[in-house]
């Protein structure tokens, strides 16, 4: 139980990122191409993979 509580902490957390950096490119929009952008949502994008990854995991043992 405790490792899905983790698990929805981490997506949520992986939200918030992918909100924050969208905020971001939206700021800093000059009208080029979005390479800095990407490079900030690569944490958010393997943060989310790691939970789901996690979420996987944290079922009773297989047989």
């Amino acid at each position: 139980m405790k490792l899905r509580i983790l698990a929805v902490v981490m997506m949520l957390a992986a939200i918030a990122w992918g909100y924050y950096v969208w905020r971001q490119a939206a700021a800093m929009d000059d009208g080029g191409p979005a390479i800095g952008a990407a490079v900030m949502a690569l944490p958010g994008i393997v943060l989310f993979i790691l939970a789901g990854v996690v979420w996987q995991n944290a079922g009773p043992p297989r047989r």
